[in-house]
């Protein structure tokens, strides 16, 4: 299954709870796990590939 943005962030509070990591160290290790150089490559790269969940 692809990676979503929301599967990330997911991750992330798995990882901040489990291990103790700030939020944003969180998410760059999540992102990581799901085959990204950063959590913002990640974003970037994600946003718009579901329809609707476009920020305004």
């Amino acid at each position: 299954m692809s990676p979503t943005i929301g599967s990330i962030k997911r991750e992330a509070k798995v990882i901040k709870a489990r291990d103790g990591f700030g939020h944003c160290q969180a998410l760059e290790i999540a992102a990581r796990k799901a085959g990204f150089n950063t959590y913002a490559a990640a974003k970037a790269a994600l946003q718009g590939s579901r329809p609707g969940q476009e920020r305004k």
